[in-house]
């Protein structure tokens, strides 16, 4: 089974190419021999409140079993961390057919929703992710700083401050998304549960390259295509031709994040 932890619908106000409905993701992503995608939505990067965003995205992702709602949150918003978003959905399906009460995961982006990791707000929301055992999804940037746009500069998400988070909120499962090789080496050195997908690892056999580097960087590592804004074929075919085992690439296309899950 290969599943992908980062994937959106909706649109992407730079680029209508970038710009991607349920049934036109889940065919290329399909196309690309994954099985299972966390799906979001574009429209709530840029949203100061994301709820209707969430809202409208469950109900465009009924009926296709290959994409899983997956709400962003912004928690710098007064209540957010209420978790409001997480109101039992019971059409949301997961894994072998099962019913399962919550989405699979929450997403966060501090920097398109100007806050620090730091913040109080944050703390609540982890605090409460942990104790109802869901993955917090930290989208570290959106697009390589080098093409966005002049008038529209987001800086990425401080590492230190995701390593921070972690450390004070051991049994909170994070997955770190959209990260370079230099952040993910740092998240898989200095943190003992921090994940990270490949979207953004870049170089000659940079996959094999980490797992070389530590055995165990091979148990947090993720798939993740950043689709539509990559390609979905370019991150499976970074994981299927990288030179490892068989069964550590079995691990990064979908067991480590089957195992996440609790699919």
């Amino acid at each position: 089974m290969i599943i992908d932890v980062n994937t959106a619908v909706g649109r992407w106000p730079f680029s209508e190419a970038q710009s991607l409905t349920p049934p036109q993701l889940s065919s290329l992503l399909a196309r690309a021999g994954v099985d299972l995608a966390l799906t979001s939505s574009l429209e709530a990067v840029f949203h100061e409140d994301p709820d209707e965003d969430n809202r409208r995205l469950f109900r465009q992702l009924r009926g296709y079993e290959r994409l899983f709602p997956v709400p962003i949150i912004n928690a710098r918003l007064a209540g957010a961390t209420g978790l409001g978003c997480l109101r039992p959905v019971q059409s949301l399906r997961i894994g072998l057919r099962r019913p399962r009460p919550m989405p699979p995961a929450v997403k966060i982006l501090p920097s398109y929703h100007s806050y620090s990791l730091a913040g109080a707000n944050v703390a609540a929301l982890a605090a409460e992710l942990a104790e109802r055992r869901l993955p917090l999804l930290v989208q570290m940037r959106m697009e390589d700083e080098r093409v966005q746009s002049p008038a529209f500069r987001v800086p990425p998400v401080p590492v230190d401050e995701v390593v921070a988070l972690a450390r004070r909120n051991p049994g909170l499962s994070i997955v770190a998304l959209g990260t370079y090789v230099a952040e993910a080496v740092t998240l898989l050195r200095q943190t003992p549960q921090v994940r990270v997908e490949v979207s953004f690892l870049d170089g000659l056999d940079v996959v094999g390259t980490l797992v070389r580097k530590n055995r165990a960087y091979a148990r947090r590592l993720l798939l993740g295509s950043h689709s539509p804004l990559f390609y979905a074929q370019s991150a499976v075919l970074k994981v299927q031709t990288a030179e490892i085992t068989a069964a550590v690439r079995q691990a990064i296309l979908g067991e480590n994040a089957r195992k996440m899950l609790g699919l």
